[in-house]
């Protein structure tokens, strides 16, 4: 409540929390990938390890409900509910597995609670060489096999390859020494705003956070941008964006917006200022 875009911010949360994180409209228009779904196997094949142990847990304590903790009960609820999220949008994964984490760990607890560690270590000597073995060649398996894979994926942070921090610098560089300051910039996807506004405040862009933001201030809009960045509007487009959206420079990535630079091309009222290897930047007259 203090805050000192007050009471905005509460409309704000609506919209991130709500609209974005929980209904989502991923199903109307292009959001953020994490926004989209993913299914089960890509979620366990994330963390086997943490499946496999809570599954062992889980079906111990389902023949001891009795024993089972408030505290395991909790965690395993708000796990179950962000791996439910998790299948819906990818990005919940960043809470359903470290409440599983937290669900193994007090699980594990209760089990350590409920376990005769005397009876457990007859029944393995009693055992016989089979199951023994097979028993053996499991585990081997397991933290031969599968393990190593998952360390190395855990201490591998590097940055993503295909988004190195220069990132239109050069294209960035140049509107922002060519182009009148706060002078607006038409750019070909939402995405593209971190990378030009790290290189450049110098000016304004359309549209910089997810397009559900854009949807709520103008639907009408927010489908002229979606229809002329995708290439489906080929007429007029440098009309329609000095019109409708007071730019007079567009920025195009293009080896995703292939048919709205052939679009521009063609508009006599679009003259090419800049280009590079990736990226290309029209003055609209």
């Amino acid at each position: 409540l203090i805050n000192p875009y007050f009471p905005h911010n509460l409309y704000f949360y609506y919209q991130q929390v709500i609209q974005i994180g929980l209904i989502n409209s991923s199903r109307y228009f292009p959001v953020g990938g994490e926004w989209y779904g993913a299914n089960i196997m890509e979620i366990i094949s994330a963390a086997p390890h943490l499946f496999v142990f809570g599954t062992i847990l889980l079906l111990i304590l389902i023949f001891n409900y009795k024993n089972i903790s408030r505290q395991t009960w909790f965690s395993f609820i708000l796990f179950f509910a962000f791996l439910l999220l998790t299948i819906k949008s990818r990005r919940y994964v960043e809470y359903s597995l470290p409440f599983m984490l937290l669900f193994i760990a007090t699980a594990a607890t209760d089990v350590k609670k409920i376990v005769h560690w005397k009876n457990l270590q007859r029944d393995w000597v009693e055992a016989s060489v089979y199951i023994k073995t097979y028993l053996i060649i499991i585990f081997l398996v397991f933290f031969t096999l599968i393990m190593p894979p998952i360390y190395q994926k855990t201490l591998d942070v590097g940055l993503e390859k295909n988004w190195p921090l220069d990132t239109f610098s050069d294209a960035s560089l140049w509107l922002k020494n060519n182009t009148p300051p706060q002078s607006i910039v038409f750019h070909s996807d939402w995405d593209e705003w971190p990378a030009l506004f790290y290189n450049n405040t110098h000016n304004y862009y359309i549209i910089g956070l997810d397009p559900t933001f854009m949807e709520n201030y103008n639907p009408r809009l927010r489908q002229l941008y979606s229809d002329i960045t995708l290439g489906k509007i080929r007429s007029n487009v440098s009309g329609l964006i000095k019109t409708n959206f007071n730019a007079d420079y567009v920025f195009i990535e293009k080896t995703r917006h292939q048919q709205f630079m052939d679009n521009l091309y063609v508009d006599k009222n679009a003259n090419r200022v800049y280009e590079d290897s990736t990226t290309i930047i029209y003055k609209l007259k």
